[in-house]
């Protein structure tokens, strides 16, 4: 789902702020022209994190997880899905019969058509055509049902997982919280800053104890 791109965060900041701390530790090694340095000091005043970052000296806490684990194992993901995937095979079913019902009464017709006059064939064929508008606007009308599920799905989602990351993020200090999967922009990841099993852990058991409230 594309719903999971809310829980990627651009590594790419993270380099920019490394890249920072370079630049501020061997300033003297080049010294920039007095208009750039003038910008750069506006900048930044201007800009608390930053220049909280490059007076800091405390190195960057970066830990990463595996988002596809999160919709896979998150226990209150999956129930949520498992109650979108039943509804829609219950919408599924109710449009199968309904065209499987209009199927039949159109062989009936057909059957009947050479004792009905043009008149009458004309007015079955009104009444098939608003029956078959009112298929398609059932069809709609549950696939549209079922989108908005599926958003509303997506949102609790999004808002539990990012509720978590920011209790963690503030309790444990960390400075970026990434999201590594095979294609991502993060190239590669030492697996001791793996912490999608606590992350997991954490998620299920407040779930669980949720559900005894």
């Amino acid at each position: 789902m594309n719903s999971r791109n809310s829980l990627i965060l651009n590594v790419v900041l993270s380099i920019a702020v490394i890249v920072l701390y370079i630049l501020h530790f061997n300033g003297g090694a080049s010294k920039p022209s007095s208009d750039a340095a003038a910008t750069e000091d506006v900048w930044i005043e201007d800009t608390t994190l930053a220049q909280k970052a490059l007076t800091s000296n405390r190195p960057l806490k970066v830990v990463f997880i595996r988002a596809d684990s999160i919709y896979v194992k998150y226990e209150y993901f999956t129930n949520l899905k498992k109650g979108i995937e039943a509804k829609t095979r219950r919408s599924e079913a109710e449009l199968e019969g309904e065209m499987k019902r209009l199927e039949k009464d159109y062989e009936d017709a057909q059957r009947r058509a050479q004792s009905m006059s043009k008149e009458q064939i004309m007015e079955l064929e009104q009444r098939f055509g608003q029956r078959q508008q009112g298929l398609s606007q059932l069809r709609d009308r549950l696939a549209e049902e079922l989108a908005g599920e599926e958003e509303k799905l997506n949102r609790q989602l999004r808002t539990k997982v990012q509720d978590y990351f920011n209790r963690i993020a503030s309790e444990n200090d960390f400075d970026y919280i990434v999201s590594y999967f095979p294609g991502s922009n993060v190239i590669w990841a030492n697996d001791s800053l793996d912490i999608t099993s606590k992350v997991l852990n954490d998620l299920n058991r407040e779930y669980r104890e949720s559900r005894k409230k």
